[in-house]
């Protein structure tokens, strides 16, 4: 191997090394959620449309902490336009769940799910519990029982 290809070589593989990350930062990359409270009245969560932001844009999405839980819902809009809500407790060991673009990904242990709560890779081997969420007029909710 010639000096000239061994360095070209080496370019090239440090530049592949080192794009590596920025995949994932920009897979990460998304915008802070807006958070909000909100309590349990019988077994619904309501929350006013005023105040929220556009869930039509993409990836934005609401973080709603309920008194009750250690980890917040996730309030979000999919591809399809239909409005969901996932409990972001990991199934594993109930680490808080981030919100990626295209999934969901668990900090602590790296169990991965799709934007339907359903895992994508281990170590979880339940689904995210997910909830279809109504708007209703000027209003946005949700019955706590699991869609999953």
């Amino acid at each position: 191997m010639t000096r000239k290809r061994f360095v070209r070589q080496s370019a090239c593989a440090v530049a592949t090394l080192a794009a590596a990350p920025l995949v994932s930062l920009l897979e990460s990359c998304a915008p802070l959620a807006l958070a909000v409270r909100a309590s349990v009245t019988g077994n619904r969560i309501v929350l006013p449309v005023a105040g929220l932001p556009d869930l039509n844009e993409p990836n934005s999405y609401v973080k709603v902490y309920i008194d009750e839980l250690s980890n917040p819902f996730l309030l979000f809009r999919q591809h399809d336009g239909e409005l969901w809500a996932v409990l972001s407790t990991c199934a594993h060991r109930g680490c808080e769940v981030k919100k990626l673009r295209t999934k969901f990904e668990c900090p602590c242990h790296g169990s991965e799910y799709d934007l339907h709560g359903n895992v994508l890779k281990g170590p979880a081997s339940e689904p995210l519990d997910t909830y279809r969420v109504e708007q209703v007029e000027e209003r946005i909710e949700f019955v706590l029982e699991p869609s999953s």
